[in-house]
């Protein structure tokens, strides 16, 4: 998976829980089900976006050996940083020059 595939997916998981947030606080000022279960759903579908997004950056990391890089989204992720630090490695981080082949594998 590419550094920008983990990106446009983490952006995702970022800004869609927000809508989510918004239809479910409308559905329940206003007494609506639906509209608060559909925030649910939306909420939840963002969060895990993004979980899998992290994921997707630790293998990325992993299958570069940039143990750093690895060590620092495990650590931080895990004590609840998730944000900061995948805002961080994804600034940081040179863009794939590998992008469209794949990578040799190590003996």
């Amino acid at each position: 998976m590419s550094r920008a595939t983990i990106a446009k997916l983490w952006l995702i998981g970022f800004f869609v829980p927000i809508v989510g947030m918004i239809l479910l606080i409308e559905g329940l000022a206003n007494a609506s089900g639906p509209a608060s279960l559909i925030g649910w759903f939306v909420t939840i579908a963002g969060a895990l976006a993004q979980l899998c997004a992290w994921i997707l950056a630790l293998g990325y990391t992993a299958r570069h050996a940039q143990w750093r890089w690895f060590s620092a989204l495990l650590v931080l992720g895990l004590a609840g940083l998730e944000i900061a630090v995948m805002i961080v490695f994804l600034l940081a981080t040179p863009k794939d020059e590998l992008a469209g082949q794949a990578v040799p594998a190590r003996a």
